[in-house]
């Protein structure tokens, strides 16, 4: 019989959400889920850098096309920004640490929508300044 050791896993401090305050004023079960969701999503590199690769190269996609496709390759671009970032929902929702607690269905739900419309905003706002500059429909 031979013995394993498992492997020492160094505790590096993440990136963002050093201190783990609190991200929203008013605490409820649908903010604290959603705050966790969040932390656990932001605090992973490779969530973070797969969204930033998506996210480039939807923008250079949207560079790429003619004109008068670009707002309706933005709108395709918001529907599948959104449903990649709901895909990480599961994920983070089964973890072991959230059955800690337990969460509602409707409170499950509830927090589901905002933490996907959270995450998936920047990347739709970034899209949307782009379509706009490109496109000049802002003047």
């Amino acid at each position: 019989m031979r013995y394993v050791k498992k492997p020492s896993f160094s505790r590096k401090r993440p990136l963002l959400f050093r201190n783990s305050n609190l991200l929203f004023e008013k605490r409820s079960p649908v903010n604290g889920l959603v705050e966790m969701c969040l932390k656990a999503v932001l605090r992973n590199e490779g969530d973070v850098g797969f969204y930033f690769k998506l996210v480039g190269t939807y923008l250079v996609m949207i560079i790429v096309f003619p004109g008068d496709y670009k707002w309706l390759l933005w709108i395709v671009f918001l529907i599948m920004l959104t449903n990649v970032v709901g895909i990480s929902w599961p994920e983070v929702i089964n973890a072991p640490f959230f059955n800690y607690f337990p969460w509602l269905p409707e409170t499950k739900m509830e927090a589901a929508r905002k933490a996907i419309s959270l995450m998936a905003l920047p990347g739709q706002l970034l899209l949307g300044l782009e379509v706009v500059l490109l496109t000049r429909s802002w003047i």
